[in-house]
């Protein structure tokens, strides 16, 4: 998104023509011609404040003004929120949320830095700050912008090896903090070009004035159409298309297609016999060993030794807020399904978010890849109707990188809940020291809940959820340490 209104130059016969008043005032007679420094027979004042009459914003772009500058408080307080939700809180550092704070980071710094120029260049046709900022803020839209689809589509592939081919690739966190670095490293790679010719075009008019200075890349017309054709393609046309086969493929994974069933020996194969050692089981997305003991039941859950915890008898503990005794019929395997079924839910949440939030992408950015092209290729006539059509596009754009945070509000029940205890914390809706969740939990405003510790027969279990009760088996609730 280039926000160059002023590509293609304004005609100065259009400050004039039409004007009733001028020419019923005498002004475009070829008497008054005389003492004139321009062709269109008006004096140098009268001819600038017809200058400044068209500059001014007419009512539509005061409304879309007023709209920018909703979408600019908006989308910065709801991006810092995103980046907030993320950082603080351990438990919502998931492969996928460090993409999506990346993103917010980078739609936070298009809202920020870019917006505000950007509508003053739209509404006025010109750009008031110079060689260094013509340089600084188009250079960082452009790599703003393409950090953000080359992460939409590092999510998009995240999600696909984990859903569609979840056995031969596995994400990790260092593996999205390397491809977050390498959207960086590329998109500034993309953008340099335009950096190095990108500068200030003086205005056309006859008297020296600031008005209609342009900030545009000083390069052939050749170059400009090679390098806006290379941009739609490489960082629209190709991700986007990218993007809608995988996210099919997750579609038809999470919504159409069966489970397949688990070869003999894999990590899916659970049975809760008495000799039913060396199985394992999905838990919150890791996989748990299931090992035959002593206890009745004939199984224990035993926690990845990584982790650092303990094993947990089934006939003593909890699993999800509910009793695993050995009087209950198959209990792993009653729990595995559950818990596959609530996996399924979350990730189909998880991804349709997603799709929206692509579909919503590139939807808002096709209208400007389209007028960039426009412009480079056949021109624009800068009229009134142009540049109102111009500061549309630029305000979709804008929408849409405000628009994520509130996807994520409407459609992660994880992003709410944080989203909510944050609007609780910063506008003292509750007390500011501490918030009372439930009547087992308390914890301070400035932090999120910890993992909570229980402890029962000389074993501890950890769990962060905060409405789960655990009961051993003579029905007594297990004491919170």
């Amino acid at each position: 998104m280039d926000g160059d209104a002023g590509d293609v130059l304004l005609d100065p016969t259009v400050i004039v023509a039409g004007n009733q008043t001028a020419v019923a005032a005498g002004y475009l007679s070829p008497a008054n011609c005389t003492n004139s420094s321009n062709t269109y027979c008006l004096s140098d004042d009268d001819y600038m404040e017809f200058v400044e009459a068209y500059v001014f914003p007419t009512i539509l772009e005061w409304f879309l003004i007023a709209l920018s500058s909703i979408i600019f408080l908006v989308g910065t307080a709801g991006n810092i929120l995103v980046i907030i939700s993320v950082v603080r809180n351990p438990s919502m550092r998931s492969v996928t949320n460090h993409f999506i704070v990346n993103l917010s980071v980078a739609d936070f710094l298009v809202l920020m830095i870019c917006l505000p120029p950007t509508v003053l260049w739209d509404v006025t046709e010109t750009w008031f700050l110079g060689s260094l900022m013509c340089q600084a803020v188009l250079f960082c839209q452009r790599v703003c912008v393409s950090v953000s689809v080359l992460t939409f589509f590092c999510i998009a592939v995240d999600r696909w090896s984990a859903i569609v081919i979840p056995l031969r690739f596995a994400s990790t966190a260092f593996r999205a903090k390397i491809a977050v670095v390498m959207t960086w490293v590329l998109s500034i790679g993309v953008s340099l070009p335009e950096l190095v010719y990108l500068d200030v075009k003086p205005s056309f008019l006859p008297i020296p004035s600031i008005y209609f200075t342009q900030c545009v890349a000083h390069w052939s017309d050749s170059q400009e159409t090679g390098y806006q054709i290379f941009i739609l393609l490489a960082l629209y046309l190709l991700p986007i298309s990218i993007m809608t086969v995988l996210y099919g493929q997750i579609v038809y994974a999470l919504w159409w297609r069966a489970l397949p069933k688990p070869p003999e020996g894999s990590a899916l194969q659970l049975s809760a016999g008495a000799g039913s050692s060396g199985s394992m089981i999905l838990l919150n997305g890791k996989y748990y060993n299931n090992i035959a003991g002593s206890n009745p039941t004939g199984t224990v859950l035993g926690v990845p030794a990584a982790r650092g915890a303990v094993h947990v008898q089934t006939g003593s503990t909890c699993l999800n807020g509910r009793s695993l005794s050995s009087t209950v019929s198959n209990p792993v395997a009653n729990s595995q399904s559950a818990l596959i079924d609530n996996q399924i839910r979350s990730r189909r949440k998880v991804a349709m978010m997603l799709i929206i939030s692509v579909a919503l992408f590139a939807f808002c950015y096709l209208p400007v890849h389209t007028l960039n092209i426009l412009r480079s290729t056949v021109g624009l006539p800068n009229t009134p109707i142009w540049v109102t059509v111009s500061l549309l596009v630029h305000w979709i754009c804008y929408m849409q990188n405000t628009a994520n945070p509130i996807i994520y509000y409407v459609m992660s029940e994880k992003f709410r809940r944080e989203f909510n205890r944050i609007f609780r914390c910063c506008m003292a809706l509750r007390p500011a020291r501490y918030m009372r969740r439930n009547s087992s939990e308390v914890f301070q405003c400035g932090r999120p809940p910890q993992p909570t510790y229980y402890h029962t027969l000389g074993l501890a279990r950890r769990t962060s959820s905060v409405n789960q009760k655990c009961y051993s088996e003579n029905g007594k609730e297990i004491v919170q340490l």
